[in-house]
């Protein structure tokens, strides 16, 4: 991110940071497509890894990241710090519900969705963070943050409500309870991770019981470009 006034007492390094809002697929003069394909090569490293370790590698499949509507990357110079994707789908299409990604999900946790009155979802899919900038190595707890973002994406969205199965080895539901986020179940097992399935109505989201981190945010978002052809809703306002 360019030119952020830095909060009190962070690391100098994040106010480097830029943000961008890319989409999965680039269209053939898009400005980001050296970003967008950094970006993928470091997604595509990081989550083979962690699906190789988890015994699963082939459950990765490489085409999540171009069908996603919605790419966020922070970078630093040459360096991504961190990927977060996101997918718009109605679920009263059938075609949504035989897609291969809600295969995470139970018919009660859509049930669930429908007694919220969601018509439309968003997910968060893939919260990627380098491990040179965990909070153990800078101070900060990005990765907060960066879950933000993702509501950001609901927010200036016409989606109902934003949708996950959220990791619980490395404590991912527990930040998603800290903005907002409802736990429809808890503790099942999908490709060999265990994870909480989850999500937010936007009426729901609530600011970050850390002041610093939720205006991090805000500055994130507020200072963020955005790249054709991501969806135009969420193109800088003014």
């Amino acid at each position: 991110m360019k030119n952020m006034e830095l909060l009190s007492g962070l690391d100098s390094r994040l106010g480097e940071i830029e943000y961008s809002v890319l989409s999965g697929r680039c269209g053939r003069n898009a400005a980001g497509l050296d970003l967008n394909n950094r970006a993928y090569a470091y997604w595509k490293e990081f989550w083979g890894s962690i699906y190789e370790s988890a015994g699963s590698r082939a459950a990765f499949v490489l085409d999540d990241f171009s069908r996603q509507d919605v790419v966020g990357v922070l970078s630093r110079r040459d360096e991504i710090v961190a990927v977060h994707c996101h997918s718009f789908f109605n679920i009263e299409q059938r075609a949504t519900l035989d897609h291969r990604y809600f295969l995470f999900y139970p018919p009660s946790y859509l049930e669930r969705l429908r007694e919220w009155g969601v018509r439309k979802v968003v997910t968060y899919e893939f919260l990627t963070l380098n491990p040179d900038w965990t909070k153990r190595k800078i101070g900060f707890p990005l990765a907060e943050a960066i879950m933000g973002l993702g509501l950001r994406v609901l927010e200036e969205s016409d989606a109902d409500a934003i949708i996950s199965s959220v990791r619980r080895d490395v404590k991912v539901h527990e930040m998603c309870q800290r903005w907002g986020w409802e736990t429809f179940q808890a503790n099942v097992q999908r490709r060999n991770f265990p994870l909480d399935l989850m999500a937010c109505h936007r009426s729901a989201i609530k600011p970050h019981v850390d002041p610093q981190i939720d205006e991090f945010c805000r500055q994130l978002w507020r200072g963020r470009g955005v790249d054709a052809p991501a969806p135009s809703i969420l193109s800088k306002a003014a």
